[in-house]
Formats: structure tokens, C-alpha cells, sequence
């Protein structure tokens, strides 16, 4: 496709707006929803709009001409390289010195913008073609020495124009290796498979007999290169704004307007003073190892859980070195886990507690009021009155309820706290009769959410999804109308 219009002056020739015209055309085809990202010079793909806003962007503030291989607009990563010109690529990206477009190298770019750490002046391609990224120095640009992390990009950048092999006209080492965990990450190929594939590659290209062994070294350099260590922030702020002032009608509009939110900033000053930093919910819906929503992993998700917490961890103490690409400077973006959205079952995974035995409510704890169903064979959890205000009416209420005035008072919740002291039994748990009750009896384990610092003070650690909860509700009413057994959840 001719993109030579995007070096255009005069963007309301009729070249350049025909090339906008067949730009949205091929984008709209790998759009779902008819949104695209917009690649005018003030967006540069971190905003969707419709085709018509996008068209008014790129004629009023220009396309951005680095992006020359649209991959964020269905384009397909893979340099198309033919003949002679492979010899001739350099690493001015956006286009090789023949024309020819290295979209690998558009895509490391708007990966690690900012990652060489030199203040305002950011990431071109001048500074690439003046470095030396030989072994036994550090690299300088402009009299500055890099940080380690820009030693190991500079040093993986000036292999991306390697040649895979004599006569490839379709890869080089980088984009082969890339497209390769590519498709090793979307259809969930495992270590084995992967080895295997590399055997048959071994036998099959040319030169295969150290084929193998050289691909593995590539992938070692690929990992040993962290592109998650340089994150870029596009989202402008004006200078000078600290924070942002919310609506205080009462509503909860924004998660912001929660009293957890509120008790999070009061607890952890720093953190919520500084507006690049993130807070993040984490949705369990879908996940499932073992690729069969059929099969639970139950408490043990915990070990699927500890890359996560981990990353967790060190995204709260040590932050991530991100770029402002509006302010052009580097800034450490720390990251908080204010809690997870999941379903009654899953809630009992994640927390710990077990949602199915007599104290089946985590926020009442040990004072869940039930009641045994000698017919049906299961608990009915009653004492729902205890939550109303001390004079309201429905207390008195014998005749509608269960006969007996309610006047207990409202359950202490259980709080992160408290749920830590009953796990490491530093706290002796009764019921109403004064006998002791195992932790046991309630607790299956120590959610590996307790090894987030912050996570024991979070007010609500667990929101339950009430999409999926009204269906299984449906379900079983549904269910036990027209007598179907298997349906009946309940």
C-alpha cells in the first residue's frame, strides 16, 4: 500500500486526503466495534475514536510519520523484505534507505520510548546509529552513560537487522524469534512443543545442524532483554496538577468516591498524593489453568497466583520506571491491588475461607447465624434483621419472619486484621455458647493476597460479581420450578 502521502506538506491535497480515505478503509477491516486507534501526532494510537474523528485528527494535527508499519491497524508485523534490499536496512526506523518499511522496529520503539534514560531528549534514531554497543564498555549518548537496563536495549537493537539465514527474505533474527513466542503465547504451545518445533526447524532450513542451539541462544538474549521494565505513560497532564477533585454529592460515581478508597489515601499519604500512580482491581472471571472451565484449581490457584503477587510486590516497593511521553521525563509509577471482582465460589479461592460450610459468610465470620434443614440436608442462613437500624420495624416483626424479635446487634465485620490473628491463632474463637471453635472449621488456608503489604488494612479486599451471581440465582429458581436437578445449584 502507498504511504508516501503521510510525508505530505499539504494535508488537504487531494493525495494526501485519499491516502486517509484508503488508510481508514484497511483499518476498518480488522475493527470490531468500528473504533480505531488514532494515529495523528497528538494520539499516536493511545486514544479510539470513530473513522470520522480520526480522519478530522490526522488532517488537522498530521500522521505521525514514524508509524509507517501500521501494526496497531491490522498490518501484519513481519518485515517484507525482497532481493538485495535486506543488506542495505539501517536503523532509522519507520523506513529501511530503499523504501522499504521495518515495521519490527517501529514496534521496539513505541515499546521502550524513554528507555534510555537521557532526560528530554527521548529516543531517536540518530542516537542508535552513533552508539557503540560493543562488550567491554558501556554505552554514551551525548557524554551521558546509559542506565543497565538501556545497555542491554541498545546492545538487542543492533542484532534486529541480522540476517536469519542466507536468502531469508521475510525475517530477521528479532522479528523471527518475536513472531515465534507470539505464537507460542496465543495458542498456549508448552515448552516441550516448542522444542520440538525447533527440532524440526533444525532439520528443515538450511544449516540446520546448529540451528537449534542458536535459536535457544536468541531466545536468552529476547528474555534477558526486560521491554516491561520501561513503560510508556501517553496520557497528558496538565503541569501542575497534583490531584483530582471528584464530585462529593454522596454518590458513588467513581471508585474514588468508595470509603475504602478514601481510608487507602489516608493510610498511604505518598502513594495517593503522586497522580501517575496506578490502583488496579483484578477480575477472576475466565481464569482457569487447565483450559476446562469444568475443572476448579480450588485453593491451590494460590500457585498460579504467586508470578502475579510477586510482580505485585515489586511494583508497590520499587515502582517501574515509566516515560511521560507529554512531559518528556521519566517518573517511578507505583502500583496498589485495591481488590478482586469474583463470584461467591470463587471469593471462597482467593480469600481462603470456606464458602461452603456452616459459616459460610466471610463478613460475618464465626457469628453467622444458620440454621439446619433437617429435610433438606443443608444450612439456612438466617439473622439478616441484624443489619437494620436498632428502631426499625421489621425487628419486631414476629408474625412475617421467624417468630422472634430480632434485638442482637450488627456483626462485627471481619477484618483483614482480625482474619490474620484467627489464622495464626492468636485470637480464640466462640460461639454463643461459649465453646471454642477451630479455625478450621472456616479457614482452608492463608491467602497469598496477605503477603501484599498493604492488603491486611484494605477495606474491602473482595467485591463479588453480581452478573454472575443474579444468573446463578436464576438458575436455581428456575431450576427447582420445573423440578430439574442437575440445574438446581442450590
Amino acid at each position: 500500500m502507498d504511504k508516501s502521502w503521510i510525508h505530505e506538506s499539504n494535508r488537504l491535497s487531494t493525495n494526501y486526503l485519499q491516502g486517509i480515505l484508503n488508510f481508514l478503509q484497511f483499518a476498518l477491516k480488522s475493527s470490531k466495534d468500528g473504533k480505531l486507534p488514532c494515529p495523528c501526532i497528538k494520539c499516536v494510537n493511545a486514544l479510539r475514536f470513530g473513522q470520522d474523528v480520526v480522519m478530522d485528527h490526522i488532517i488537522k494535527h498530521g500522521f505521525c510519520m514514524s508509524y509507517m508499519q501500521w501494526y496497531c491497524h491490522g498490518e501484519s508485523l513481519s518485515t517484507t523484505i525482497e532481493g538485495d534490499h535486506f543488506n542495505n536496512l539501517n536503523l532509522n526506523y519507520g523506513q529501511s534507505s530503499s523504501g522499504v518499511q521495518v515495521g519490527i522496529q517501529q514496534f521496539i520503539k513505541d515499546m521502550v520510548i524513554g528507555h534510555a534514560n537521557i532526560g528530554d531528549k527521548g529516543f531517536n534514531s540518530e542516537m542508535v546509529e552513533h552508539v557503540d554497543c560493543g562488550n567491554d564498555q558501556n554505552i554514551e549518548i551525548d557524554g551521558k552513560e546509559l542506565n543497565e537496563e538501556a545497555q542491554k536495549f541498545y546492545g538487542f537493537l543492533k542484532k534486529t537487522n541480522e540476517v536469519l539465514f542466507e536468502g531469508s527474505k521475510k525475517h530477521s533474527k528479532l522479528s523471527f524469534i518475536l513472531d515465534l513466542f507470539h505464537k507460542k503465547c496465543l495458542n498456549g504451545w508448552s515448552n516441550k512443543s516448542f522444542k520440538d518445533l525447533l527440532g524440526t526447524l533444525r532439520e528443515t532450513l538450511p544449516n540446520g545442524e546448529n540451528y537449534q542451539s542458536h535459536v535457544m541462544r536468541w531466545v536468552t538474549n529476547v528474555m534477558d532483554f526486560d521491554v516491561g521494565s520501561s513503560t510508556m505513560m501517553r496520557k497528558k497532564k496538565k503541569k501542575g496538577k497534583k490531584s483530582v477533585k471528584r464530585n462529593g454529592d454522596g454518590y458513588l460515581r467513581h471508585p474514588a468516591n468508595s470509603i475504602a478508597w478514601k481510608e487507602f489515601d489516608n493510610r498511604y499519604k505518598e502513594f495517593s498524593k503522586d497522580p501517575h500512580n496506578v490502583r488496579l482491581g483484578l477480575a477472576s472471571d475466565g481464569f482457569n489453568p487447565f483450559r476446562n472451565m469444568s475443572i476448579s484449581p480450588g485453593d491451590k490457584i494460590d500457585v498460579f497466583m504467586q508470578p502475579s503477587i510477586d510482580e505485585l510486590n515489586n511494583l508497590w516497593t520499587n515502582g517501574l520506571d515509566t516515560y511521560d511521553a507529554h512531559g518528556h521525563n521519566k517518573f517511578q509509577m507505583r502500583v496498589a491491588l485495591m481488590w478482586t471482582i469474583n463470584d461467591f465460589p470463587a471469593y471462597g479461592m482467593l480469600l481462603g475461607w470456606n464458602t461452603k460450610s456452616k459459616f459460610a459468610c466471610p463478613s460475618c465470620g464465626f457469628d453467622t447465624c444458620l440454621k439446619w434443614l433437617d429435610k433438606e440436608g443443608k444450612y439456612c442462613f438466617m439473622g439478616h434483621h441484624r443489619f437494620l437500624p436498632p428502631n426499625h420495624p421489621f425487628r419486631r416483626d414476629k408474625r412475617n419472619f421467624d417468630g422472634k424479635d430480632e434485638l442482637r446487634k450488627t456483626p462485627i465485620r471481619t477484618t483483614g486484621s482480625i482474619g490474620l490473628k484467627q489464622l495464626d491463632g492468636k485470637v480464640v474463637i466462640k460461639n454463643e455458647n461459649g465453646e471454642a471453635i477451630k479455625k478450621e472449621e472456616a479457614w482452608n488456608k492463608k491467602s497469598i493476597f496477605f503477603t501484599l503489604p498493604y492488603w491486611e488494612f484494605n477495606l474491602v479486599r473482595h467485591n463479588l460479581d453480581v452478573m454472575h451471581i443474579e444468573k446463578n440465582v436464576c438458575d436455581n429458581i428456575l431450576g427447582t420450578f420445573v423440578e430439574l436437578r442437575w440445574e438446581n445449584k442450590g
